[in-house]
């Protein structure tokens, strides 16, 4: 590489403009998050209620689904995996609300702002009120599936079950701010890619067998797929709230360096998309 193209590679990697706009996406983040919080709050109550508009009991069938699947499939998955019902029913019930929050921030996400161009089209709104809006109906359901296996896990250990809260608190502001980046990452990927939902449905689908949602780590491990575990970046984020909920302790410290990673890695792709494409994405829906 000639004197020349080192010089043109490193004007382009330290481009002013675009670090600016970089910077200032991510302040507009947060700034539209305050500013603008009745609106984007406003929305995504509208979401809530829409959901449950005919329905008798509400949120309240939030809950039956979650006690559902903890209840039904843990009788089952314990006497499969040998493991007590005592254990494994809040096992499965926190890793199926987790598993809830992060599907909506990877797949429903790329939906995003397609489902708000309605809104965008006709009024000259920051888009990032459209993140925030889904992020917080998506924090919604979390907050109940985690409360309901609070309580789960209440009804078999007691008050001890509430002696690692401060350890399930970083994992909670972890996950949260992933999945508020996430879901701004595919937000933009969904606009400009129309069949990105549909593959990250299907991605899902299979990572959901793979990954240890509904049987513990140890299980695949020992069947020779500790990989699954190990390098799935999803593992990482099941295990730093599942954790300090099931056992009352902090997750292994591999698993908050991945959930790190994953953080910077989703902020990055956000804030370039953002800088670069953030104010013609509405020709793209």
């Amino acid at each position: 590489m000639t004197q020349s193209q080192i010089s043109t590679t490193f004007s382009a990697l330290t481009d002013v403009p675009l670090l600016q706009r970089v910077m200032r996406s991510f302040v507009t983040l947060f700034e539209v998050f305050f500013r603008y919080r009745e609106i984007w709050g406003f929305l995504a109550l509208q979401d809530i209620k829409s959901r449950f508009r005919r329905s008798s009991l509400g949120v309240f069938w939030i809950v039956a689904q979650q006690l559902a699947f903890a209840v039904g499939g843990g009788m089952v998955w314990s006497a499969i995996f040998g493991i007590s019902m005592a254990e494994f029913i809040p096992f499965i019930a926190s890793g199926f609300a987790i598993w809830g929050f992060l599907s909506l921030a990877f797949v429903e996400g790329c939906n995003t702002f397609i489902m708000a161009q309605g809104f965008a089209k006709q009024v000259a709104l920051p888009m990032q009120i459209y993140i925030w809006r889904h992020v917080a109906s998506g924090l919604f359901t979390f907050a109940i599936g985690i409360v309901v296996a609070l309580l789960v896990i209440f009804a078999y250990k007691g008050f001890s079950a509430f002696a690692g809260l401060h350890y399930l608190l970083i994992g909670l502001i972890l996950i949260t701010l992933i999945g508020v980046m996430v879901t701004g990452t595919m937000a933009y990927m969904g606009a400009i890619f129309g069949d990105l939902a549909h593959g990250m449905a299907s991605l899902f689908t299979m990572l959901f067998v793979i990954s240890p949602v509904i049987y513990p780590p140890s299980v695949l491990i020992s069947k020779g797929l500790g990989w699954a575990v190990s390098l799935n970046p999803l593992s990482a984020l099941l295990e730093i709230v599942r954790v300090p909920l099931v056992d009352q302790q902090a997750a292994d410290f591999h698993n908050y360096v991945m959930a790190v990673v994953v953080l910077i890695i989703a902020t990055v792709i956000y804030l370039v998309l953002d800088a670069r494409i953030g104010r013609r994405i509405v020709y793209y829906l």
